[in-house]
This record gives structure tokens, sequence and C-alpha cells, in this order.
């Protein structure tokens, strides 16, 4: 049976969506259908799995940045950055951190300044996760220091459930 969907994009735009799902032997077809557009998906239960846990990731990273950058930005601002989010938001929120005034602090400090931010608007869960087996090293906490072109530091703060932050801050000359 199919299920309709109506929700507002962020330009605003109604959105009204048909969602079916059946089965054509072992695998599962998934219809989806706007007004002008029909996608039809023929997958297996394995690859459903995955679309869903990708689907609600991305939304929950969504959701989580609306929550975070404004006050994000306001303390990187404070601190003489200004950031911005690249990338698609479907995997994770990467954030970038450009030195925006002569008294821009230095990358760590900004670093942690935004760590303590996520903590207070995400019930305290903000840790630091480190994707090269170094968790709690130096090299890690000082943002892996050449690891990234041009001189860009870098620190991953886990969200609790899935999104984290992925934040590269170029460094301000010295």
């Amino acid at each position: 049976m199919p299920h309709a969907h109506t929700f507002t994009n962020e330009r605003g735009d109604i959105i009204e969506l048909m969602l079916s799902a059946g089965t054509k032997g072992e695998e599962i077809v998934v219809t989806l259908k706007n007004l002008t557009l029909t996608v039809e998906l023929v997958i297996t239960e394995k690859e459903a799995g995955k679309l869903a846990w990708a689907l609600k990731h991305a939304v929950l990273c969504r959701q989580y940045s609306r929550r975070l950058i404004e006050p994000l930005r306001e303390k990187a601002n404070e601190l003489g950055y200004a950031l911005a989010v690249h990338g698609s938001l479907l995997r994770d929120i990467d954030l970038i951190a450009v030195p925006w005034t002569l008294e821009a602090v230095p990358a760590r400090e900004l670093a942690m300044a935004l760590k303590a931010v996520v903590a207070k608007h995400n019930n305290g869960v903000a840790e630091e996760i480190d994707h090269i087996g170094m968790a709690g090293s130096d090299y890690f906490h000082e943002g892996c220091p050449g690891a990234k072109p041009h001189s860009r530091l870098v620190w991953s703060f886990h969200l609790g459930g899935g999104p984290y932050i992925d934040l590269s801050v170029m460094q301000p000359a010295p």
C-alpha cells in the first residue's frame, strides 16, 4: 500500500511524495513518485537495509547540522574565524574554519571551543574520534599536523549515534 508524505524542503517548496514497496521474487521493489518524477528501485533485502540506514543517517546529519551550525558559527566568529558547511551532509557534517581577523586564536583553541559548543547543544556529547588508530595521542589531539594539504588541521567529534562533525581548520598566519 502506498504511503503519502508531504514535506517542505529548505527552499520552502512543498513536496508530495508517494512511497510504495512490494516484492518481485527475492527482490524488493521501492517506488518513489512525485508530480514530475517516478523512480523505481529493484533491490535485495540487504540493499534495502543499507538504503534505509543511509536515509536515516542523512536525516540525522541534517538535523544535527540545523541545531548546531548557528551556535558554532557564533563561537567561531567570536574567536576570529569564519565557519562554513561543506559537503553533502549525508555521512557526516563537514565544517571548514578559516581565520578571518588578525585576532584569530590558534587552531587547536578554536577546535576545543567548538567541541564545547557541540557538547552544550548535544546533551553533553562531543567525543573526539580518531580514524587512524591513535586515539588519545598528542598527534591526534593537536589536529593531525602534516596529514592534510596546506597545513590544514583536522578534528572529528562524535555526536553519539552515527553522524559526526569533521572539522578542518586553516591555521592563522604566523
